[in-house]
């Protein structure tokens, strides 16, 4: 097993940084660490970004 440790910094310089680490088998292709670290980030941006179309109301 190896630990893959995804970071984002959510802030300016080294003050507010969020690190969670994860468990991966020896033999796994980066692919698939890109791909856990993509869905990763997404989730954690999801809340902060959107789209609407002007003038439609929900």
């Amino acid at each position: 097993m190896k630990t893959i440790v995804f970071r984002h910094r959510t802030g300016v310089g080294e003050h507010d940084i969020d690190e969670q680490e994860f468990e991966f088998e020896d033999d796994t292709p980066e692919e698939e660490i890109n791909k856990e670290f993509a869905d990763w980030a997404w989730e954690r941006v999801m809340d902060d970004f959107t789209w609407y179309e002007k003038g439609v109301e929900e």
